[in-house]
């Protein structure tokens, strides 16, 4: 065999190994609904992904790729499958009955590569995805989202219109180190389309190699009276405080962030899980290996491309 082909095939091989699934959400290959302005004022299409602020400095910065949790066989997944995302509740504060303050122990894991088919991914905005191609690489500067809580009171729309969906008592992300965009640019959608914010909390994880997990503990208080036991996410919170079940998904069917504010809600483990909203309450973004590396990973994708039945 040619000695160069013998490098380059040792190269891909290497960065296989070291690498970590997702999915690219810049445009394209994302394709815009009826009103393409779904970002903030820096970016109004939102070419470059999911963007994200520095509430200390204002500093504004994409992410362009998505990591998911798929159902593994058949459905896409890693060998961690629907584990690859979770969330277990490790302390609940309520004193008068109503819960008032919980936490979660969030936990990604790199579950590379995706062993079959996923679901086409799409959101409220109108935005789809349509992947032929998985990319490889380690996690670089993941942050994940909670798309069921919000940053604080002082940080909420005027009003609540489609695309968005209030939920009361709100859930405030009490420890975030940042702020997630959510709706349409101010000033360039349409005048019956609301604007969009940095709305979203999320926190930063350190970098995820091939193979390996990060934690982060995530801190939450409820405003008002708290969350009395008729509200769905009392008993979804207890459930996994005693029986450690995961309140945490991302499948491919939702792409980005797809719905705010969410319900929190228990990730039953199956492929794309009914009602389709429960596919997702939170989101998982990530830098792809960076210069020489992420080159090589791309040329594994166009290796490795896929054919999915239509």
């Amino acid at each position: 065999m040619n000695r160069s082909l013998v490098i380059l095939t040792v190269l891909l091989s290497a960065s296989l190994v070291m690498a970590a699934p997702g999915l690219d959400i810049r445009k394209p290959p994302v394709v815009s609904g009826s009103n393409p302005y779904t970002g903030p004022l820096v970016d109004t299409f939102s070419t470059q992904g999911q963007w994200f602020v520095e509430p200390n400095t204002g500093a504004e910065f994409p992410l362009p790729h998505e990591f998911y949790d798929n159902h593994d066989p058949n459905y896409g997944g890693g060998w961690n499958s629907t584990n690859a995302i979770t969330g277990k509740v490790v302390s609940v504060f309520a004193p008068g009955g109503n819960i008032v303050a919980f936490s979660i122990m969030a936990t990604i894991t790199d579950d590379t590569p995706a062993l079959s088919d996923w679901a086409n991914g799409s959101n409220r905005h109108g935005e789809t995805l349509d992947a032929n191609d998985q990319y490889y690489c380690t996690l670089y500067e993941p942050v994940l989202t909670a798309e069921f809580a919000i940053r604080g009171l002082g940080m909420l729309p005027p009003s609540f219109p489609d695309p968005y969906q209030d939920r009361q008592p709100y859930i405030i992300a009490t420890n975030a180190d940042l702020g997630a965009w959510y709706c349409w640019t101010p000033g360039y959608a349409d005048p019956n389309d609301p604007s969009g914010g940095y709305y979203v909390p999320a926190w930063r994880f350190d970098d995820i190699p091939h193979g390996e997990s990060r934690s982060r503990e995530l801190t939450f208080m409820v405003d008002g009276a708290g969350i009395d036991p008729n509200d769905t996410r009392y008993g979804v919170i207890y459930d996994s405080y005693y029986y450690s079940t995961d309140v945490f998904s991302n499948r491919t069917t939702s792409l980005k962030i797809s719905r705010w504010i969410d319900m929190l809600a228990a990730d039953p483990g199956t492929a794309y899980p009914t009602p389709p909203q429960l596919s997702s309450d939170v989101s998982v973004f990530f830098v792809p290996e960076p210069a020489t590396l992420a080159m090589l990973a791309l040329g594994a994708g166009a290796l490795l491309r896929r054919r999915r039945s239509r």
